[in-house]
C-alpha cells in the first residue's frame, strides 16, 4: 500500500507516516523538491525549510533541494521531517493581468539506486502559494 501524499497545499501540516522498507536500512536517504511550470512566460522564486526533528537542515535562500542527505534508513526511524515551501510565480515580460497558471510541486525520497516514495500535488489559486508537508519516518 503506497503512503498517504504528505504534501498539504496552503494549509498547516499534517502528520503522515512513510514508510522504509527494511532492504533499505542501511541506505543513505535523500531529498529532492521540484516545481514544473506548465506555462511559458513565467518564472518561480522559491523559498525552502527544511527541518529533520526540529534542526534546519538546509541553508535559507538556497535554490531547490536536490539529493539533500537525511541519513540512513535505520538513522530515520521514528524522526520527523518537515518540509516548508513558499513559491511565487512572476511574470516574466511584466503586465499580466490574470491568474497565474498551476504548476506541480513534487518531493521524492529516495536511495540514488531505488525510490522509497515521490509525492505531487498541483498549486492552488493563491500566489505565493504555501506547500506544507510532515512526514514521521517508520522503518519497516
Amino acid at each position: 500500500m503506497p503512503d498517504t501524499n504528505p504534501i498539504q497545499v496552503d494549509q498547516p501540516q499534517v502528520s503522515t507516516i512513510v514508510n522504509i522498507p527494511a532492504a533499505n536500512k542501511d541506505d543513505q536517504l535523500t531529498l529532492t523538491v521540484q516545481i514544473q511550470l506548465t506555462a511559458d512566460d513565467w518564472i518561480y522564486r522559491p523559498s525552502h525549510q527544511v527541518f529533520l526533528d526540529a534542526n534546519d537542515i538546509y541553508p535559507a535562500g538556497s535554490p531547490d533541494p536536490a539529493k539533500l542527505d537525511l541519513g540512513t534508513g535505520s538513522d530515520l526511524d521514528g524522526r520527523q521531517l518537515s518540509v516548508k515551501s513558499k513559491v511565487a510565480l512572476i511574470y516574466e515580460p511584466g503586465g499580466f493581468a490574470g491568474a497565474p497558471p498551476v504548476y506541480k510541486y513534487s518531493i521524492s525520497l529516495d536511495t540514488g539506486a531505488a525510490g522509497i516514495a515521490v509525492f505531487e500535488v498541483e498549486s492552488g489559486p493563491n500566489n505565493p502559494t504555501r506547500f506544507n508537508s510532515l512526514i514521521l519516518f517508520k522503518q519497516l
